[in-house]
């Protein structure tokens, strides 16, 4: 048995064997699969993109609170040790340690805990920082 669909102008049947249909609808399975894995993979992307911009950005807060800014030196983020932690309503707890010279010129290594969120147009705030 055939069937005839329509997909273009009245008039213009387009007749599909039972072979055709099985073809179609796996191809669009298929293409609905992609789309669903392609929408996962960004939403991850942007997860990481993220955190990673959280811990750069308690980079620069948790730098203002040193006695020596600039000699601060961050482990990359991917570093054990470093941990960033989506809190919800663009919060961020980021946790890790620096390398800073203290008041008396000697290397000295700090661990710190900051809370900060996300205010939009690329604008972050600190909650809370600690050092241990």
């Amino acid at each position: 048995m055939e069937i005839s669909y329509s997909f273009f102008k009245p008039g213009f049947a387009v007749s599909l064997s039972s072979s055709q249909k099985l073809f179609l609808k796996k191809f669009c399975a298929g293409y609905l699969l992609l789309i669903g894995f392609i929408i996962l993979v960004d939403k991850i992307w942007d997860s990481h993109l993220d955190k990673s911009m959280a811990y750069l950005a308690a980079q620069d807060f948790v730098s203002d609170h040193l006695v020596r800014p600039p000699s601060a030196e961050f482990p990359p983020w991917s570093t054990s040790g470093i941990e960033v932690e989506y809190l919800g309503r663009h919060r961020y707890l980021v946790s890790g340690y620096l390398d800073s010279l203290n008041t008396f010129g000697n290397i000295q290594r700090s661990s710190y805990t900051c809370i900060i969120r996300y205010v939009g147009a690329g604008e972050w705030v600190d909650e809370k920082i600690t050092f241990e």
